[in-house]
């Protein structure tokens, strides 16, 4: 695993601890072949917790895109859950 960055409940924002990793994963992935975005959300409602997962899977992608990873092929998939077990809200980035 790269890196895992966590969220906010019901947040896609990346926050300040959360770009430094990604300036890490950054720096490492741009040699790399293919890495992968899985981001998990929690919420009552699972369509609307699917849908924070994939904006948070979107946010890192974007973040990484603009910090030069544009080689890689960057895959996302998302994931909610009722938020009963621990770090439902975060993204995991994971290599080869």
């Amino acid at each position: 695993m790269l890196a895992t960055v966590s969220f906010r409940p019901q947040s896609a924002e990346i926050s300040g601890p959360a770009r430094a990793q990604l300036d890490r994963v950054a720096q490492s992935a741009k040699d790399m072949r293919m890495i992968e975005v899985r981001a998990y959300a929690s919420g009552a409602d699972f369509t609307e917790a699917r849908n924070v997962a994939l904006a948070r899977g979107l946010s890192v992608r974007s973040y990484l895109l603009d910090h030069g990873v544009v080689r890689t092929r960057i895959e996302i998939g998302a994931s909610a859950s009722d938020g009963n077990g621990p770090g439902a809200d975060r993204v995991d980035i994971l290599g080869p």
